[in-house]
């Protein structure tokens, strides 16, 4: 059983408890329930953290292959979900007496796309153990449109749009004063179906964030025991048709280099740490601060390694991706998606395959490994695309360290491909957003054909997809 986090003792009355709940991926500690962990700290509120993905993985170890990348459909259909059960009312039970005995007045649940209907059921056992419980829902999960389309609880008394740090303060502390969240800028009430919404929050500078508190988890338990997650940037200035977190994030927001730098040696002073998984959307949108902060880690002479998610441009220089590879980016995740340019034209990717190409080549002189990032099933991918995308990896597999993902795609409620679907000939089978087809192209079909992919490209690169399921 893992070892409960500490307590956080602090002169606020609230007791807040910031749960995480499955399937979530295990390598790292979730860095959005870091962030807000650093902001109660700062504040001054008692709180506790509890990782029940992490009490999942290892507690009920009859239940980890729920965890496997295969099955993440499972979490977010509420049909599979009721008849595989990857939560059991045992399961349900533990974590409620285990949260109820930290005696907290508000509950806050990090939520995405697949964890919500566990965080239902969790909301609902929470407030019949305890009905003046408040909870709050924040994460990705927590968007107008998921709100309007998507079933919810009404255990749920309030959820976080947007960025959280300053909004569940100002919610906090207008529960200590006159018993209730709201007013408060940035926070959505949704009750019986209907949806308030108090307004938009202003952007926060990104620079003045506390630095993510990792030291309330279980960080033994997470299987990179040598790399901490870190964000350089929020936001995206892309807008590909399936992604919604261009539109939910907005423009990439990057931090200045020297405040980076800051939370990197403030960490490897802490616990030693020296590689960094960047969490972001996108660590190659701003050229010129990427570049600095290459430059002041040179300079610096800062011994560490770091690795990121980003797209291909070629207006990255040879010499620009050298630096970065000095200054300690190991690996890039690219976006790659497929290698039907017809496919990659209705995505919105504005790159070509050529200049795919180019890219990979230049990454692999510069020492950098690439990892790919492919999408099956696409509306509109006709057979011969698919053959397309498998042939271009055969044909560039030596400038590819390996394939990083393939995922059959999925609509999200905040993609292009969810808001204009009649555009994409996209049909809805019983109104489920989970089961999409174009024409012949259903899940099915969309599963055969990942099937097909990871059967034949095995042979010729490795895959180093992670097993569990990715946010």
């Amino acid at each position: 059983m893992p070892v409960p986090s500490p307590l956080c003792e602090r002169k606020k009355n609230l007791r807040i408890a910031l749960v995480h709940p499955p399937p979530y991926l295990l390598n790292m500690p979730p860095l959005g329930i870091a962030y807000l962990a650093s902001a109660l700290k700062k504040f001054g509120f008692t709180f506790k953290v509890f990782d029940l993905n992490a009490d999942y993985y290892y507690e009920h170890p009859e239940k980890r292959h729920f965890l496997q990348y295969y099955n993440s459909h499972l979490w977010c259909n509420e049909r599979e979900f009721k008849k595989a059960q990857p939560i059991t009312d045992q399961i349900m039970a533990e974590w409620g007496n285990r949260i109820i005995s930290f005696n907290p007045d508000v509950v806050g649940i990090s939520v995405n796309d697949h964890s919500f209907l566990v965080s239902n059921m969790l909301s609902d056992h929470l407030k019949s153990l305890n009905p003046n419980l408040k909870i709050i829902y924040g994460g990705p999960f927590s968007t107008l449109p998921s709100l309007s389309l998507r079933k919810t609880t009404d255990s749920v008394d309030a959820y976080v749009i947007g960025e959280g740090e300053e909004t569940f303060k100002e919610m906090l502390e207008n529960l200590e004063k006159n018993g209730s969240f709201v007013p408060c800028r940035g926070v959505a009430i949704k009750k019986r179906g209907k949806v308030i919404f108090y307004g938009e929050r202003q952007k926060l500078n990104i620079d003045t964030i506390p630095f993510p508190d990792f030291s309330e988890f279980p960080l033994d338990k997470y299987f990179l025991k040598t790399t901490i997650p870190i964000l350089l940037s929020r936001g995206c200035d892309f807008h590909c048709t399936f992604c919604s977190d261009c539109n939910v994030w907005e423009n990439n927001r990057m931090r200045h280099p020297r405040n980076i730098i800051e939370e990197m040696a403030s960490e490897n002073k802490k616990s030693g740490i020296k590689d960094f998984g960047c969490n972001d959307l996108i660590i190659n949108s701003d050229l010129k601060k990427i570049e600095e902060l290459a430059e002041l880690i040179l300079i610096k002479k800062i011994n560490i390694t770091f690795s990121g998610q980003g797209r291909v441009r070629n207006d990255m220089s040879p010499e620009l991706l050298m630096k970065l590879r000095k200054a300690g980016m190991i690996r890039l995740y690219i976006g790659l998606e497929s290698g039907s340019q017809k496919i990659l034209n209705s995505m919105r990717k504005g790159i070509t395959l050529s200049e795919t190409e180019l890219f990979l080549e230049k990454l692999k002189a510069a020492g950098i490994e690439s990892y790919g990032l492919w999408m099956i099933g696409y509306p509109g991918e006709t057979i011969l695309d698919f053959w397309k995308t498998v042939f271009f990896i055969i044909k560039n597999m030596k400038q590819m360290s390996a394939v990083a993902s393939v995922s059959t795609c999925n609509l999200h409620l905040e993609s292009d491909l969810f808001l204009n679907k009649e555009k994409y000939g996209i049909k809805l089978n019983k109104g489920d957003i989970g089961d999409w087809y174009v024409g012949k192209l259903d899940a099915k079909e969309r599963q055969r054909r990942e099937r097909i992919f990871k059967g034949i490209l095995h042979h010729f690169i490795p895959f180093e997809e992670n097993k569990q399921i990715v946010q």
